[in-house]
């Protein structure tokens, strides 16, 4: 009923191009994704006057059962532009709380532990409130501490309590606490890395040292190698749940010209936010230095099909990193593969500066032995996608996977990077 619905607290309002008889409303739809409305004032007189006049103060002034007649209110609910008070759409942020973090069970001595060495305290600080909300899409509204792996480049957040963070804050990075910390809240920064034993450390060093030169080696031999747990299980089931509720909220549009059945969204903040982390991983599994082009975040849901292709000059080199998988594989592992083949003749194309078809890409896949990989959460797959063809086929009906694409290029690439 119109007396239920509400102007979407999320919706845009913005200028569609130079002309100033239409303009642009956007905003997300639960359960069908972002939605686009263009009003022209030939087409949708009534609605292009209320809303242009409302552009000018605020939007939530607006009276659905006397501003607009049926049909304009049919229009706006189908757009998202009106939704039900019930089932407004709210902008979910990243947060991954201590308290998320298992106690660490074993016998350890505190004197003996150091806070992580690339530990970095954040402050609670409303004053970056829409910095870190809306340009970032994380919670602004505790104190965090991240933990950088020297090797990898990767950083992980930790949200945090006053009271904890009140005790994190006083760490020093590389040095032992020099003052008492509750044995509760001691094991849970074990667990989560924050506090660590030196020898444990070196330990877990020198196995990621091992697995990157194992995967360089690959990437050198076949243009393409896994890394896993990038991130940790607490970690991931984080993302899980901030992608999974991004999705149900409606802020990712539905469909492309790639891949009808998926959700995905260029640039998506957080996103943006996990790939500047992995440029120097991809640097040094490439053994070239590389700078960010785009990342694109996508959510597949059943029936999606990824036809074998190429990626353009701006995806010289990528990771597929998977996020979520739904229903959740019991061993762990994503049964929905990719699949990855060398393309041939791509240097002669290159020099030709020709464009290789889809038709040529389906063509040499089929008659191809490609290797399927198949990911857990959390694990990366570095590989060159304009040297390979690459693809997937259907995924099942009721599942979902959702990956995020994050995309490279070389330091010297001149063109434009979206």
């Amino acid at each position: 009923m119109a007396e239920e619905l509400i102007v979407n607290p999320c919706l845009q309002f913005q200028p569609y191009f130079d002309d100033s008889t239409s303009f642009l409303l956007y905003a997300p739809k639960p359960g069908s994704g972002m939605k686009y409305l263009v009003v022209k004032r030939d087409e949708y007189p009534n609605v292009f006057d209320v809303f242009l006049d409302l552009s000018a103060s605020r939007f939530d002034f607006l009276d659905p059962e006397l501003d607009l007649d049926e049909a304009d209110r049919d229009l706006l609910v189908e757009n998202g532009v009106l939704v039900n008070s019930a089932e407004s759409p709210e902008l979910p942020l990243f947060s991954c709380q201590l308290s998320e973090f298992d106690p660490f069970q074993g016998d350890f001595d505190l004197g003996s532990l150091i806070a992580h060495p690339g530990i970095r305290f954040s402050p609670f600080d409303l004053g970056n409130f829409h910095s870190i909300s809306q340009e970032l899409h994380i919670s602004p509204f505790s104190a965090s501490v991240w933990i950088r792996d020297d090797l990898t480049g990767i950083e992980q957040g930790i949200w945090l309590s006053d009271s904890d963070a009140e005790v994190v804050s006083r760490l020093t990075a590389s040095r032992s606490p020099n003052f008492p910390i509750d044995i509760d809240l001691a094991r849970r920064l074990i667990s989560a890395g924050i506090l660590i034993d030196p020898l444990e450390l070196r330990r877990v060093s020198q196995l990621r040292g091992n697995e990157i030169e194992v995967a360089q080696a690959k990437f050198q031999k076949d243009h393409y190698s896994v890394l896993k747990e990038l991130f940790p299980g607490v970690q991931m089931r984080a993302m899980q749940r901030y992608y999974r509720a991004y999705v149900a909220n409606g802020f990712m549009p539905f469909g492309d010209d790639q891949v009808e059945r998926r959700y995905r969204e260029h640039n998506e903040p957080f996103a943006r936010l996990l790939q500047n982390q992995f440029a120097s991983l991809m640097s040094l599994i490439a053994g070239v230095d590389v700078k960010l082009s785009y990342v694109y975040a996508a959510s597949y849901v059943g029936g999606s099909v990824l036809a074998p292709h190429v990626d353009r000059k701006q995806c010289e080199y990528s990771i597929s990193f998977q996020v979520d998988y739904e229903p959740e594989p019991p061993s762990g592992i994503s049964p929905w593969a990719i699949y990855v083949t060398p393309l041939l003749g791509f240097d002669d194309a290159a020099a030709r500066g020709e464009t290789v078809t889809l038709a040529e890409c389906e063509r040499q896949a089929a008659a191809a032995d490609p290797a399927a990989v198949n990911l857990a959460n959390g694990d990366g797959l570095f590989y060159m996608g304009r040297e390979l063809i690459h693809f997937r086929n259907e995924l099942p009906d009721g599942h979902r996977s959702t990956s995020l694409f994050f995309h490279f290029v070389s330091v010297d690439f001149e063109g434009p990077l979206d």
